[in-house]
């Protein structure tokens, strides 16, 4: 390699470019710069004389796989540190049904969430479409909503716009050129005082009740005083209680309600009649634990403040869980994140206290009720049972 060197410092100091060094000098870099081996030759000879001898136990080979192990270990230390990079997302359990018997279910799956598949095919709605619904609903107002997510809202829902159900139909839902994707989430309009019509073709899922309905304190109040002075009253002065259950949910594809919980008593169910519904869940177990700022009945939305370091100034931030943000909610990553899609025909359970979030990927209708959760009868009844009528015997009647 010295008289490699010295030839070519030669042929470079008499002013010959390197592309034009002699052909022996020029021709063995090459083969070093390629890695070649002379064979045979004077230089062959040399090379063989002097090539280093591999000795017995040389580890090279080995040396690759230590630090390969060494990397792993590395890698798997650094994760463990710093836990998870995203949302720890587990598929839904799904049964089909009829397989189980309602105390089974209530066994097994009282406080996980599950999707009953076929659940709601032998019902009149099913396959109904939203045509059909346009024109089975018509002449009812409805109160729809966009989704913001600064908002503060239920659900990040906002700009509320009323409108006859037929044009919401016709120029939101139907209309796949219409951008603005505006959603008619139900709210305190049931198909009772809706649509009736539908009580009779959508009822109440296998393993039911009618519904824990959360009315107004003031028209829960009006209506208790009627009881107090009517004794048990008629079967038609408890309807008004109920005309808010099940609500009907309808919207174009591409909507969503974000993150949110429900009456923390009642469990949820939502049977889809027609198009396709993705939730995401949270059970109340890990949300206790890791997001305890949900048992603030005041809080319909989570927010942070955040300081944004482009404007200088602190933002507030609210919590999402289709498009998290890990940095602000880094608690997101301690928590079990459920996933499924309820197709038509099948219907979805929630636990009591479970937040979910909804995304809406094609058009679809579908029917939702807070029930009443079998094991919390009792802690309903008990603290009721001075006044004259009990809230649980006035909800069951």
């Amino acid at each position: 390699a010295k008289s490699f060197a010295k030839a070519r410092r030669g042929e470079l100091e008499r002013g010959r470019p390197p592309s034009a060094l002699s052909s022996p000098v020029a021709k063995t870099m090459a083969m070093l710069r390629r890695e070649e081996r002379p064979q045979d030759g004077v230089l062959g000879a040399a090379y063989n004389k002097h090539k280093p001898r591999r000795r017995k136990g040389d580890a090279r080979g080995s040396h690759r796989v230590y630090l390969g192990v060494f990397c792993v270990l590395a890698f798997l230390t650094w994760y463990a540190r710093s836990g998870p990079k995203g949302l720890r997302i587990v598929p839904m359990p799904r049964i089909p049904a009829g397989s189980l018997t309602k105390k089974e279910f209530f066994k097994r799956y009282g406080d996980k969430t599950v999707i009953i598949e076929g659940g709601l095919r032998h019902h009149p709605a099913f396959g109904l479409g939203l045509e059909r619904l346009r024109d089975l609903c018509q002449g009812i107002q409805v109160e729809t909503f966009v989704y913001d997510p600064k908002s503060r809202e239920w659900g990040g829902h906002v700009d509320e716009k009323v409108m006859p159900f037929e044009d919401y139909i016709d120029k939101y839902v139907l209309n796949e050129t219409n951008s603005e994707k505006r959603y008619f989430p139900g709210g305190d309009q049931g198909i009772p005082l809706l649509c009736p019509t539908l009580e009779l073709l959508a009822p109440i899922p296998n393993y039911l009740s009618f519904g824990l309905a959360d009315e107004p304190a003031e028209t829960f109040g009006k209506w208790h005083e009627r009881l107090n002075e009517t004794g048990d009253g008629e079967l038609d002065t408890y309807r008004p209680l109920m005309a808010t259950e099940p609500a009907i949910y309808v919207g174009p594809g591409d909507t969503k309600t974000e993150i949110h919980m429900d009456s923390f008593p009642g469990t949820f169910w939502m049977a889809v009649y027609f198009g396709k519904k993705m939730f995401r869940t949270i059970s109340y177990e890990d949300s206790i634990k890791h997001m305890p700022y949900y048992k603030d009945g005041d809080s319909v939305r989570w927010e942070k403040s955040v300081y944004n370091k482009k404007t200088g100034r602190k933002e507030k931030k609210h919590l999402e869980i289709w498009n998290p943000d890990l940095e602000t909610f880094p608690e997101l990553k301690k928590v079990t994140v459920w996933e499924g899609t309820v197709s038509a025909g099948d219907w979805i359970y929630l636990p009591p206290a479970t937040l979910h979030g909804v995304y809406n990927p094609e058009p679809f209708w579908a029917l939702t009720s807070m029930d009443i959760y079998p094991l919390s009868l009792i802690h309903i009844s008990e603290p009721t049972r001075p006044l004259y009528i009990s809230y649980a015997v006035f909800c069951l009647k």
